[in-house]
């Protein structure tokens, strides 16, 4: 398999440069300092990587001289020119990204493909890379990998959303404690009110028949005036119980609404669940009627035949694969002949490049034979829905019934809704009414009362009693003005807004309780979810990180796994001591750091062709490095991947070669 890599415009290079990559090979590209090495390994990682969504991987993008820091210019586009291009080409994709002076990324990818983000964890044998980092820092916590190579970071993601709204939950719920606190005070402050009230009313009660059984005035002017008070305080107090009975009427009216409004929506949220659930029957059945089973029974029949067929050819190939290992493990330079048990000698590569050709055809007619299989499952599933004509018929009959039966509740509803309004709309006038009235009771009795002291001013018994029946009704005035306002602060603070809704405080302590058990089980999901992926991941990993070791036949090093309890990176030496990370010399994290990147590749992202690194392999020790190079060389050929890295030397110019 080749690639072409095309650039225009990237880091130093101004202009187009051309890049002819094989897979099943290492291909290194050389040259000195600033020559434009790594611009060829940033390149393939932007293509592949893009677009990156990622909070984390935005950072690492950064790192890697990919995406610009805040307020800067993109770093991979030549500071001579406004954008530059990338286009790689490999089986049959072509990919193409144009990259924008301020860091821009647009993408020209084929529909079956899409760019994977995590490529800047896993394909990267970089000095810089984050796994390089944590070995450099001796931070052992690697829960970072196992989440952002398993949807755990989808659900960590889900997990902070939710969490958010467990926070705003909580917070409504202080909210509402400190409102009942609140109305808990007003209704204490109205009790306390209105039992000073009953207190010096039962006073002024007294005072009343005191006055009553006073002498009669000579003056005919005060006796007057006070029959003429006594008449205004019974209107008053007549008055004054109208204005709370309508009080009640108007709370319990509210109430009365409220619920209606919210059955109202219930209804209308119940409706259109219906009326989607009917679209789909609906739906469902015109698709169903069309579905001809006998010729679906042929298909069936004659899809059963091709794979009959292509499984002939597929087994008959099986002693071709089998040949194909045999070939690709033996280390001599010969083979013997199936028939006649002689040697003969074999050229490994062209029959390794043979049986790849096999092998791709093979896969080819695996591919075809899935296509049938997939095709006879179809058909089968459209028998079995034809199967389910009677069944969706019936529903849908039953579920127009039942939204025939929600639009008249909902009509119902309407209408008592209407009814009530107008009520309420009643109740207001009256109110309002009894208040101007209520209001002119009081000012005519303090007019009075102002005559009276006049009159009697220079009768002391008289005075007294008097100012103690003026006293008394002052108080109680005041009493009244502060239950009046009590009560208007309990209706107003009587609903909670709540995600955007205003709701009655009783309804919403219901709400926040079953939304906080909600939450939280919502949060306990997503935890279990996280686990479950993070656990899975991680034995991948290990059991890669495993054969890894296996294959390069390490003496120092008896295993190296990240621990399932905590996520931490355990490094054992031979002899089953641990290795504390921070203790590593450099050349140790070096190798520790390869191996892992190379099975965080082979274990997350081997549908991605490519492995691109820095000269880092190249300074191990000598034998180490030749270690690391022919196991890439291996994976290269067995896998057939693009494995690319960059190596320094004395050339101005880049030179490109093949092992």
């Amino acid at each position: 398999m080749k690639a072409n890599l095309t650039i225009e415009n990237i880091g130093s290079h101004r202009g187009v440069r051309n890049y002819e990559i094989n897979s099943g090979k290492i291909t290194i590209f050389e040259g000195a300092n600033s020559s434009g090495k790594s611009t060829i390994l940033k390149s393939i990682a932007t293509i592949l990587s893009s677009p990156i969504n990622s909070k984390n991987l935005h950072s690492e993008a950064n790192k890697f001289g990919i995406l610009p820091m805040d307020n800067k210019d993109s770093p991979i586009v030549n500071i001579f020119e406004n954008e530059a291009s990338i286009s790689l080409s490999y089986e049959e994709l072509s990919l193409k990204v144009n990259v924008l002076k301020n860091g821009t990324i647009n993408t020209t990818f084929p529909k079956n493909f899409r760019g994977n983000e995590n490529f800047l964890y896993a394909c990267m044998l970089l000095k810089n890379s984050k796994i390089q980092r944590f070995l450099a820092s001796g931070d052992d916590n690697f829960q970072w990998i196992v989440s952002e190579m398993s949807y755990a970071s989808k659900y960590e993601d889900l997990n902070e959303t939710n969490l958010s709204y467990l926070r705003l939950n909580n917070a409504a719920k202080n909210t509402l404690e400190d409102i009942n606190k609140n109305i808990g005070k007003y209704i204490s402050e109205i009790k306390d009110s209105r039992e000073k009230k009953k207190e010096f009313s039962e006073e002024l009660e007294k005072v009343q028949k005191e006055i009553k059984n006073l002498p009669k005035s000579e003056n005919p002017e005060l006796n007057a005036l006070e029959e003429q008070q006594n008449e205004l305080m019974e209107k008053r107090d007549t008055s004054k119980d109208r204005s709370e009975g309508l009080n009640e009427q108007f709370q319990e009216i509210g109430k009365k609404l409220n619920n209606f409004s919210s059955n109202f929506e219930n209804i209308n949220i119940e409706i259109e669940k219906l009326k989607i659930a009917i679209k789909e029957y609906t739906d469902e059945i015109e698709f169903i009627k069309k579905i001809d089973t006998v010729v679906e029974d042929t298909k069936i029949m004659e899809n059963q035949e091709e794979v009959k067929k292509l499984f002939g050819e597929l087994s008959s190939n099986k002693t071709l694969r089998e040949l194909h290992n045999t070939i690709l493990n033996s280390r001599h330079e010969s083979d013997t002949c199936p028939l006649c048990n002689s040697k003969i000698p074999t050229n490994k590569e062209k029959s390794a490049n043979e049986l790849k050709k096999i092998r791709k055809k093979i896969e080819a007619l695996s591919k075809i034979r899935n296509n049938f299989e997939i095709e006879i499952q179809r058909s089968v599933n459209l028998k079995k829905r034809a199967g389910t004509l009677k069944i969706n018929e019936g529903s849908l009959r039953t579920k127009r019934k039942t939204i025939d039966s929600k639009i008249k509740q909902k009509e119902g509803i309407g209408k008592q809704t209407n009814e009530l309004k107008n009520d309420l709309r009643g109740i207001e006038d009256n109110i309002s009414r009894e208040k101007k009235l209520l209001e002119r009771y009081i000012k005519n009795i303090d007019e009075i009362e102002k005559k009276i002291e006049i009159i009697i001013k220079e009768d002391k018994e008289k005075s007294e009693i008097y100012q103690r029946r003026k006293s008394l009704m002052s108080s109680i005035q005041k009493l009244d003005i502060n239950i009046e306002t009590n009560n208007k602060l309990i209706q107003e603070k009587s609903q909670l807004e709540l995600f955007g809704m205003k709701i009655p405080i009783e309804k919403a302590d219901q709400i926040i309780n079953n939304l906080s058990i909600q939450f939280e089980e919502i949060e306990l999901y997503l935890y279990e979810k996280m686990i479950e992926q993070r656990n899975g991941a991680a034995k991948k990993f290990n059991s890669t990180i495993n054969n890894v070791i296996e294959e390069l036949k390490l003496e120092d090093f008896q295993d190296i796994y990240i621990d399932l309890e905590d996520y931490r990176l355990i490094v054992v030496r031979k002899g089953g001591k641990i290795q504390p990370l921070g203790a590593l010399g450099g050349a140790e994290r070096g190798i520790i750091g390869g191996i892992l990147q190379i099975s965080c590749k082979q274990t997350y992202l081997k549908d991605i062709p490519f492995f691109i690194g820095d000269d880092i392999i190249l300074e191990f020790d000598p034998d180490m490095s030749e270690t690391f190079m022919n196991y890439l060389k291996k994976l290269a050929v067995e896998d057939d991947l693009f494995i690319i890295i960059t190596k320094i030397s004395n050339n101005r110019q880049i030179r490109q070669l093949e092992i």
